[in-house]
């Protein structure tokens, strides 16, 4: 069984994007240091991201990053040689982080503000939505700023590496809305900060790419080498091992001598972040590599090959390809947990990096990234009660043909998590009240048990939205709204207690997260997460969280 890894956060902490009117005395320039300490220490900026269910790309163009102190000059992090910005898809980064930037020489002391600077914001649909939602273009960034204000701030230690994770959490800030009937379109992305000195990130890094500047070694064997990343986004110092995989441009493995890596050549890096800002390589690959993620379809067979199913949005074309394991390819489970083939199983959740033999027509691949637990999507139809939990049926679709075979049975032990995706727990009674009227998509995470049978770990229900005007006074009692929806009809909408609250100040002064209920008045335009009701006579839908629209952004 493969083992399921977790994650550390030293702060959970929601922000949105405020101006520069909230900057109040912090002055341009760069390179000065931060109040209350001396000497310098290093951060490395990472980016992160859950899933967005609109959207295949969200593309910020980022132009600079500072760290602004409660004192003093700030400093510069990153400044992108283009005035066009290093562009990021966040929604690329899912379950990993992206290593956007690390900068050494920082100096000590202590910061209250992260600032990131964006020229540009551009997204795209998923090409299957009809109908397409309406912000993929002409999208505005208030100010072009994204001010983050950790609670208490945060401290750079001489000697000492800090990691900064920003994670976007974009079903929850509902990232894209019409601003009024000019056709524009307002990007307020809610970021979740993560600080904590590096070795505590637990995260599974992605891939680095870039050009070696320069190459160390001893005896003709390469200890370390010095990579140039694109953008400006500085050099790193990557370290080898005997651990560490090599392979040429042609996917083949190579071992790790000045013959092989060479400055000027481009490579691949995959490896772990240290403690003193520096990578620890487990795989380099020279040359371009393909990167592609989707769910094994059988077992790893004798030819050793196995199908694997491809996520939408890959670099490949077709629903499935031939992955080909070899010898010296990496397997790794987890993060970095090193594994051999047997756990290429069908189902598991994985990500493969190599290239493509036309040839062949398989995937050659130099490193197979299995998830800690299997994942599955579809639509759960039907929840019984069973000894110590619940039996969960899956199904492909969400129709109603009666003698359609159900995809998954899967056990969920009492007590598992049960979530609405980017909000907070769903009661598992209620949720078997609601598949009595329709199938709800869900995405289960499982494994398997000693029987094999499948064993829920936990159970994300992917939530529905609302927007509309509350077109009567609500009603506190049984926390029940009348909203109008497009169209002109009219549904009651019962807010669960202990939703998620955001209420909009004024156009370009952020918002509020200390609202709830009561702050929803008669005539209010609201943005509303939850699920659609069942057989209820007080409500047609269920409100998870709700977001009260500023007057300058109406529906």
């Amino acid at each position: 069984m493969i083992k399921k890894f977790g994650r550390t956060t030293a702060l959970f902490l929601i922000f949105l994007i405020t101006t520069g009117f909230l900057i109040g005395g912090c002055s341009g320039g760069g390179g000065s240091s931060g109040s209350g300490g001396a000497g310098s220490g290093s951060v490395a900026l990472l980016l992160a991201d859950n899933p967005a269910e609109d959207y295949e790309s969200i593309w910020l163009y980022i132009t600079k990053v500072i760290l602004i102190p409660n004192k003093g000059k700030h400093y510069v992090l990153f400044e992108s040689h283009s005035p066009e910005g290093y562009p990021v898809d966040l929604l690329k980064y899912r379950e990993k982080d992206f290593l956007f930037t690390i900068r050494h020489k920082v100096p000590a002391g202590c910061y209250s503000k992260i600032r990131l600077e964006v020229s540009k914001v551009i997204a795209e649909p998923k090409s299957d939505l009809d109908p397409a939602p309406p912000c993929t273009t002409n999208i505005k960034l208030p100010s072009g700023k994204v001010d983050l204000n950790p609670r208490g701030g945060f401290c750079v230690k001489s000697g000492k590496t800090l990691g900064i994770r920003l994670d976007i959490d974009a079903n929850k800030s509902f990232l894209l809305h019409e601003a009024g009937g000019s056709g524009k379109c307002i990007f307020r992305p809610v970021v979740f900060v993560d600080i904590e000195p590096i070795y505590d990130f637990k995260r599974c890094p992605d891939t680095l790419k870039g050009e070696i500047v320069q190459v160390h070694s001893v005896d003709g064997i390469v200890d370390y080498f010095i990579l140039d990343l694109d953008g400006n986004r500085r050099d790193i110092k990557i370290e080898l091992s005997d651990r560490t995989r090599i392979f040429d441009e042609d996917g083949n493995f190579v071992d790790r001598t000045t013959d092989e890596l060479k400055v000027g050549q481009t490579v691949n890096v995959r490896g772990w972040l240290t403690p003193k800002g520096t990578i620890r390589s487990s795989l380099i690959v020279i040359g371009d590599v393909l990167t592609i993620s989707g769910t094994a379809d059988d077992d790893l067979g004798t030819d050793d090959i196995f199908p694997l199913l491809i996520d939408s949005g890959q670099e490949l074309i077709g629903d499935s390809v031939d992955v080909l394991v070899r010898n010296q390819t990496l397997i790794l489970a987890g993060c970095d947990t090193l594994v051999d083939e047997k756990a290429i199983q069908q189902y598991v959740r994985t990500e493969v990096i190599g290239k493509y033999d036309l040839g062949q027509e398989v995937f050659r691949s130099v490193a197979v990234l299995l998830k800690s637990f299997h994942k599955i999507r579809g639509f759960l139809g039907d929840i019984k009660d069973v000894s110590g939990g619940y039996e969960l049926t899956l199904y492909d679709s969400d129709s109603k043909v009666i003698d359609m075979d159900p995809t998954f049975t899967i056990f969920l032990p009492e007590g598992s998590p049960v979530h609405l995706l980017g909000d907070g727990p769903v009661p598992i009674e209620l949720l078997q009240e609601l598949v009595k009227c329709k199938r709800r998509e869900v995405v289960v995470h499982f494994d398997e048990d000693e029987s094999q049978n499948l064993v829920a770990q936990k159970v994300i229900v992917i939530n529905e939205t609302v927007r509309g005007m509350v077109v009567s006074e609500p009603n506190p009692v049984n926390r029940t709204l009348e909203i109008e929806i497009d169209g002109g009809s009219t549904i009651t909408v019962k807010v669960r207690q202990g939703a998620f609250f955001y209420k909009q100040r004024e156009y370009y002064y952020g918002g509020d997260f200390d609202a709830d209920f009561g702050d929803i008045m008669k005539g209010d335009n609201l943005i509303i997460s939850g699920l659609s009701a069942c057989n209820d006579p007080e409500a047609d839908f269920y409100g998870f969280a709700v977001v009260i629209l500023s007057s300058e952004i109406t529906m």
